[in-house]
């Protein structure tokens, strides 16, 4: 009974913020973010560098990953 109460909260809570109000990743490579909130988000590696956001090798929390 408590599992069909908490998968329903689940769904209805949803996965949690996201970087961007309409659900799309947010940076570009304009204005790439700067702290990884999701998967897809394009982020800075550094000055010149850009890449992805992934799921950490550990599953916890987001990395920005290389793009090549």
């Amino acid at each position: 009974m408590h599992l069909g109460l908490a998968v329903a909260a689940a769904l209805a809570l949803g996965c949690g913020p996201t970087s961007s109000s309409n659900g799309k990743p947010s940076g570009s490579p304009s204005d790439p973010v700067l702290t990884c909130e999701r998967v897809a988000d394009v982020c800075r590696l550094d000055k010149s560098r850009l890449g992805v956001c992934v799921q950490s090798k550990t599953g916890v929390g987001f990395a920005c990953q290389s793009q090549h």
